[in-house]
């Protein structure tokens, strides 16, 4: 059992065992606090590799939500000086 914990610590998927999910849980409940019922199922991470090209994947969508968010900033500012503008030119009468 001890070698199946540490197979997946390491970053191997957890075989779907019941003996292992009871463990993991009694361990999570002890450790954690965290308190599961009957009906709760303990669904095995994926492997370590697999986990940081996920986080890779989320922090370059983070980047590009990022740079949207300054180009909208800048496109308002730019929106907020085109009326005042566009209103002195229509009372100059050069519209």
């Amino acid at each position: 059992m001890c070698e199946t914990i540490h197979a997946v610590a390491a970053g191997s998927p957890a075989p779907h065992d019941g003996a292992l999910s009871r463990l993991l849980r009694d361990v999570i409940n002890k450790v954690a606090g965290i308190h599961f019922t009957s009906s709760d199922e303990l669904h095995p991470l994926d492997a370590l590799f697999e986990q940081r090209r996920i986080v890779a994947e989320l922090d370059a969508l983070q980047a590009g939500l990022d740079a949207l968010k300054r180009l909208q900033a800048e496109t308002a500012t730019e929106l907020d000086a085109l009326l005042p503008a566009i209103l002195d030119k229509a009372f100059r009468g050069e519209l």
